[in-house]
């Protein structure tokens, strides 16, 4: 039987994150604590079956080296195009391409327990970002496998 992770995502996200979200919160408001149970829950919200994966720890350095740069990710049947920037002041830029419409978000980012964590305006709760099997992932609570791979442009 398979879920609907929707409903119980946006209940999980909502009931870590509404205490932040009432005040504006910043990035430095999370602790690593919560937001390794953020990353704890999204993957509990997929069942029994999700466990989250062994998470090669990425440097602060290394995340800007490997992450900066042209992607192609699937979010559904279409490969979507994205544009990560993440800088040494801790501000990230994410653009892309999404059905034929651009869109652009910009934020924060952070290393947490080896993830980068980006906090994008407009988004609920952060995204994660983290390597695995030496390959970079994207956490996609849609996606069969609750992440998506984002492959390097050429």
């Amino acid at each position: 039987m398979r879920i609907n992770r929707h409903p119980f995502l946006s209940f999980v996200a909502s009931a870590i994150l509404v205490p932040f979200v009432l005040f504006a919160a910043k990035p430095s408001d999370f602790s690593a604590a919560q937001i390794g149970e953020i990353w704890t829950e999204l993957w509990r919200s997929g069942g029994s079956d999700f466990r989250p994966p062994e998470v090669e720890k990425l440097s602060e350095q290394e995340a800007i080296e490997r992450l900066t740069g042209k992607w192609t990710v699937m979010f559904g049947v279409v490969p979507d195009k994205l544009t990560i920037a993440l800088s040494t002041n801790r501000l990230a830029e994410v653009s892309g391409q999404k059905d034929g419409k651009g869109w652009k978000k910009a934020g924060e980012w952070r290393i947490v327990s080896g993830k980068v964590v980006l906090f994008l305006e407009q988004d609920d709760f952060p995204s994660f970002i983290f390597r695995t099997e030496q390959r970079n992932f994207v956490f996609d609570p849609w996606a069969k496998t609750m992440m998506s791979e984002l492959k390097r442009e050429q």
